[in-house]
């Protein structure tokens, strides 16, 4: 049932006649103004427009993956092997922290790795190189610390990672170079 004083239709017995400009209070019982039928008012829904450029949002609908462990297992496995296998050979400054001698990976000094020329380094050294970086810095664990503290700090999910590939490279490559100079100094 509809209740009469929230209907749009005014009926003929109504005190009340609602007009879109003002309210007038009629004493009449039958109104001869109004027909029984027709509403009464008829306003236009005025919506604020507000134009703001899209940013990441604060809060996240959770679509499980950030607590999923497979899955964010699946993304660290992904970004250490293409970081190993394809963005370490972008960064030659990281590459020049290591040296090839007697077969074995060593870390040189800053300086020296000025003076060490990597692009006289055969296919196979650059293998043991991005061996060597995976084996005794960037292991799953510390992948996955890495990538969890970048997420933190830039409001990003781990879905988010695959996407962001520019900023995660250069994170990794900063973490690693850290350790390597900081291997050299021991």
């Amino acid at each position: 049932m509809i209740s009469p004083i929230f209907s749009p239709v005014v009926s003929p017995v109504s005190p009340l006649i609602v007009t879109p400009n003002n309210v007038i209070y009629n004493n009449n019982i039958v109104s001869p103004i109004v027909p029984v039928v027709r509403p009464v008012v008829q306003v236009p829904i005025y919506r604020p427009l507000i134009n703001v450029p899209y940013i990441r949002p604060y809060f996240y609908t959770s679509s499980g993956i950030d607590e999923n462990p497979i899955a964010v297992n699946d993304v660290v496995v992904e970004a250490r092997h293409k970081y190993l296998d394809k963005w370490l050979y972008e960064f030659s400054e990281t590459l020049q922290l290591l040296k090839i001698e007697n077969g074995r990976v060593v870390v040189i000094s800053y300086e020296e790795s000025k003076t060490n020329d990597i692009s006289k380094d055969s296919r196979r050294d650059l293998e043991q190189k991005s061996d060597y970086i995976g084996d005794e810095i960037l292991t799953l664990s510390k992948c996955k610390k890495i990538l969890s503290l970048f997420c933190h700090k830039n409001n990003f999910k781990f879905y988010d990672i695959p996407h962001e590939s520019r900023y995660v490279k250069k994170a990794l490559n900063k973490y690693i170079v850290g350790k390597l100079r900081e291997s050299h100094k021991k």
